[in-house]
């Protein structure tokens, strides 16, 4: 008679299921250690002494705030004081919390026509944007700069 081999045998069956089950358990861990991670980020604040601004058109990354970058959307509609001007941010950096932002509205020659403080509110989720107002009218925008302090 012949013998049969280990693994169609009641305990090698057992065993098979037992080192199929551990390995599936510690193909599975990683996964659960990165879904529990919390790779949220608290933003910096905003040091007075220490403004960097960049015009609009070419802030792209920052560099004080990394994960942050500046979009060239902008939304500009009149309001019941002045002009909204609404700009979008990609936040990848998942930075959550609220900071301030300065805003200098320029002419082209570098002459300061306004400067605004605006408010920027950061989730780890969805749209990120900072609002601000302006004085003026929204044609008068169109002849000048907008920098953005960081």
């Amino acid at each position: 008679m012949a013998r049969r081999p280990w693994l169609l045998t009641q305990a090698g069956q057992k065993l098979s299921l037992l080192l199929v089950f551990a390995v599936s358990l510690l193909a599975i861990s990683p996964a659960i250690n990165q879904v529990s991670e919390d790779n949220q980020r608290q933003v910096s604040q905003l040091d007075p002494e220490d403004v960097t601004y960049c015009e609009l058109s070419a802030c792209g990354a920052i560099e004080k705030l990394a994960g942050l970058q500046v979009t060239e959307d902008i939304e500009v509609s009149e309001a019941s004081y002045g002009t909204q001007i609404r700009i979008r941010l990609i936040n990848t950096g998942r930075l959550t919390g609220v900071r301030e932002v300065w805003a200098q509205i320029r002419t082209e020659e570098g002459k300061l026509v306004e400067a605004i403080r605006a408010r920027l509110e950061l989730s780890d989720q969805g749209p990120q944007h900072v609002e601000f107002q302006f004085s003026g009218k929204p044609s008068e925008l169109a002849n000048l700069r907008v920098f953005l302090g960081f």
